[in-house]
């Protein structure tokens, strides 16, 4: 029986069928099997995660906080919200729950405001060894009007991770898409154009 007490899991409609939603990601039936990201390790490419965060807080960091461009002010904000989307501790009685709450994190701290593709290249063969899933949350702005080709270092680390990563069983790469989707957006795009999420090598969830 499914038992969570986190305080705001009542309004996490997209894990859970509540009023007025009766839709969500079937992903209730997934934990009363177990299956719950236990033994999984998901990379968060993006600016770095705030450990300190109630729902994270003493949360496996699998490889620590690993710089890939160094500086000296990491916005922690949207790493620590996805890494919270993807992996907050249950029952703690804090804020929500991730979807995968038995889950590892590894935080790739790998985020500027326009990344370069030698770093995002970079991002997604780092931990190639220890991680099974990378979650990546950015694009090339703007990117979304015309075709180009991927880049070559970024399209050789993708086929690496996806042949010899996991293991063996290859890598997996999820992107975020569809944020320039909005209809009334003066930069409104298309994600068909974008060559990181459109491609053999990755999962685009819009």
């Amino acid at each position: 029986m499914l038992n969570i007490n986190d305080e705001f899991f009542k309004l996490q409609w997209y894990l859970r069928k509540y009023p007025p939603f009766n839709y969500d990601m079937n992903v209730v039936p997934a934990w009363q099997e177990c299956i719950n990201g236990t033994g999984i390790t998901v990379g968060v490419v993006d600016g770095g995660i705030d450990w300190r965060d109630r729902d994270l807080f003493l949360k496996q960091n699998i490889m620590g906080s690993k710089d890939l461009e160094p500086r000296d002010h990491h916005d922690l904000r949207h790493g620590t919200m996805l890494a919270g989307v993807i992996a907050a501790r249950e029952n703690n009685g804090h804020l929500g729950v991730g979807i995968a709450f038995g889950a590892k994190i590894a935080d790739l701290r790998a985020l500027t405001q326009h990344p370069t593709t030698t770093l995002i290249g970079k991002a997604l063969h780092t931990g190639l060894d220890v991680v099974d899933i990378y979650c990546c949350a950015f694009t090339n702005f703007p990117s979304g009007f015309k075709t180009y080709p991927l880049n070559a270092q970024v399209k050789t680390n993708l086929q690496i991770g996806t042949s010899y990563g996991r293991s063996g069983k290859g890598s997996i790469y999820v992107w975020s898409t569809g944020n320039g989707g909005e209809e009334h957006s003066i930069l409104r795009d298309s994600c068909a154009y974008e060559g990181l999420v459109n491609n053999i090598y990755v999962i685009p969830v819009a």
